[in-house]
């Protein structure tokens, strides 16, 4: 199933197209350069078509995220060894708990070597939760079917192998998939001077991002800063566990704390617009958001948590506050809002050559390449897939 001249098949599974298009465009164009065919296997969603624009090929899955119905499941786990079977792909990228688990087991089953991509903990994060154990279980039968394992920060992998859920032998940890920085990059000439001070948090609704605490800290805030606007800019997504209602968001909106903007495809006129990003969530692989606004020369207030506090370089690029505490985000957020827009900006300055140094596309892509270029017998030799 691979296009005529190609160099092999590489497939990409995931829970949503719109993750692989807005998080992993730059590693498909890597993919496409040189030549390999990349299918991806994933619902269907608006983001579908651009993924289709690039070159890539597309395959249906029917994943849901939160479902746990066992024919559900079973469905999912016939469609990945129809697909597999058929493309007979050189290799499986795994993104997202279920197709890491699943898929991991029927490219094994079906001989094929895959990689399976932990880009967060989902459930094995809450804890106490009833589904966590199983999860737990479940994950290591999956991964021990994988060749590799690659996580998004070091605390996700040490926890993985500290339980036995992986071998650290073929644990790796990637800096995300790298940031464009020339795609995210400073637009116009900068807030003007003497404008009201604008905030941004962009991420889905849901309660771990630590938007319940966020809206009691900008309450305080507005108190004495009567003028502080903050968006919210994201999906609403009311069958997630952690899903925060429409109901609330516009309680919030009345109540003058936060003004909500939606969802978009392009962040950038968004964050173009901000005196900075406030994200105090309580845990990522790692935050995109973070790397996206950082790029961007935005200064950032961003929660101590695995997966953010990485992004930053305390009083440097931003300021780090507690996760899931109110007086320490109130108190991180009047930090960056005491500083004057010189000094906003220079903080902006350094976030952005800190994301250029440590995080940008071309080192992380190039890292990648290191990593698979050994599954393509026509990329057998590492020059063949040189990054320049």
């Amino acid at each position: 199933m691979g296009k005529k001249g190609s160099t092999g098949i590489i497939v990409m599974v995931s829970n949503s197209s719109w993750s692989l298009f807005n998080f992993r465009s730059g590693l498909i164009r890597k993919f496409l350069s040189h030549g390999l065919s990349v299918w991806v296997l994933a619902p269907r969603d608006h983001c579908t078509p651009a993924l289709q624009d690039m070159g890539v090929s597309f395959g249906q899955l029917d994943v849901l995220p939160h479902g746990r119905h066992p024919l559900q499941e079973l469905r999912l786990c016939w469609q990945l060894l129809r697909w597999y079977r058929l493309l007979r792909p050189n290799l499986i990228l795994h993104y997202t708990i279920k197709p890491n688990i699943y898929g991991s087991v029927a490219a094994y089953g079906c001989g094929i070597p895959s990689i399976a991509c932990v880009t967060g903990l989902g459930w094995l994060a809450k804890r106490g939760h009833r589904l966590r154990r199983g999860l737990a279980v479940l994950y290591a039968l999956g991964l021990t079917y994988s060749r590799e394992v690659w996580f998004l920060n070091p605390a996700d992998k040490a926890l993985f192998v500290s339980r036995g859920m992986v071998a650290a032998e073929k644990s790796v940890v990637f800096p995300g998939e790298g940031i464009d920085t020339g795609y995210f990059s400073p637009q116009g000439d900068g807030v003007p001077v003497g404008r009201q001070p604008v905030l941004i948090f962009a991420g889905r609704m849901l309660r771990e991002k630590g938007l319940v605490e966020l809206a009691l800290a900008v309450r305080r805030l507005r108190a004495d800063l009567p003028g502080l606007r903050v968006f919210l800019l994201g999906a609403i997504q009311p069958d997630h566990p952690g899903g925060l209602s429409i109901r609330q968001i516009r309680h919030w909106e009345a109540e003058g704390i936060f003004v909500f903007l939606g969802e978009t495809d392009d962040v950038r006129p968004y964050l173009a617009r901000a005196d900075g990003l406030v994200f105090p969530s309580y845990r990522e692989g790692l935050a995109r958001i973070v790397m996206e606004a950082s790029s961007m020369a935005l200064p950032v207030v961003v929660a101590d948590s695995v997966g953010c506090a990485e992004l930053v370089v305390e009083g440097v690029t931003g300021f780090l506050c507690r996760a899931g505490d109110v007086d320490s985000i109130e108190g991180a957020i009047r930090r960056l809002l005491a500083l004057s827009v010189e000094e906003r900006r220079a903080m902006g300055a350094a976030g952005r050559r800190h994301m250029q140094t440590f995080f940008g596309a071309e080192q992380v892509e190039e890292g990648y390449f290191n990593r698979i270029w050994r599954y393509f017998p026509a990329l057998r030799s590492p020059q063949a897939i040189s990054c320049s």
